[in-house]
């Protein structure tokens, strides 16, 4: 549950910075390449539950939450690097 606020918070504070920064552009920019960490943070549990087809393999055993969750925060942290790289100074 806290690993869920404290992406909402990160999330809102980000999108708030680009909009600042940015522009509504870059804002909506920002939360599009937000989109997929976040929900990957959010439904880490539906996730980490998941069996079956994966492509060209398939998954058959369940992976800890709190894997599936890491995997998301690496994700946002690297979206979050990429979006203020990019912004001007």
């Amino acid at each position: 549950m806290v690993s869920r606020i404290a992406a909402l918070v990160c999330c809102v504070l980000v999108l708030l910075v680009l909009l600042i920064k940015g522009g509504i552009d870059a804002a909506v920019g920002g939360a599009i390449l937000l989109l997929i960490p976040f929900l990957i943070i959010w439904c880490a549990e539906g996730l980490s539950d998941y069996l079956g087809g994966a492509g060209r393999g398939v998954i058959t055993s369940t992976s800890p939450e709190w894997l599936v969750a890491l995997f998301g925060w690496g994700f946002l942290i690297g979206a979050v690097w990429h979006l203020f790289t990019g912004l001007p100074h």
